[in-house]
């Protein structure tokens, strides 16, 4: 279940822009195992290494181009473990769902903007 997958963040120990520094286009399958285990303690099906590999090589086939990015495609495969879908370095505006308790709660919607979250927090730490 996704509780479960989210926990998986705790095994996490670098960053996904110092991973992508470490994979290389000639990195084979197991390499790229590997290399993201240590990185996340995330273990890739094999299949899943070769969607990396290919995608190193510039070999990734899809219509949306941010989909096409180094890091969009380490993000979907880390989402099939984490249940995070960090798919781009994109991010819209869109209304998100909140919840809040304590000093400052009130200013607190159940539906903010995702730009609006960073001032909010500012506002409630005030």
């Amino acid at each position: 279940g996704g509780e479960q997958n989210f926990s998986a963040l705790n095994g996490f120990r670098r960053s996904q822009t110092e991973l992508l520094r470490q994979l290389d286009a000639a990195d084979t399958p197991a390499t790229i195992q590997q290399k993201i285990q240590e990185a996340s303690g995330i273990p890739l099906t094999d299949g899943e290494a070769r969607s990396m590999q290919r995608q190193l090589a510039d070999e990734w086939p899809t219509a949306y181009r941010r989909m096409a990015s180094h890091r969009a495609v380490l993000g979907q495969l880390l989402a099939n473990h984490t249940d995070i879908g960090w798919v781009g370095d994109a991010h819209t505006s869109d209304h998100v769902e909140l919840a809040a308790f304590g000093p400052g709660s009130a200013a607190v919607k159940a539906f903010s903007q995702n730009t609006d979250l960073h001032g909010l927090m500012q506002q409630c730490l005030t």
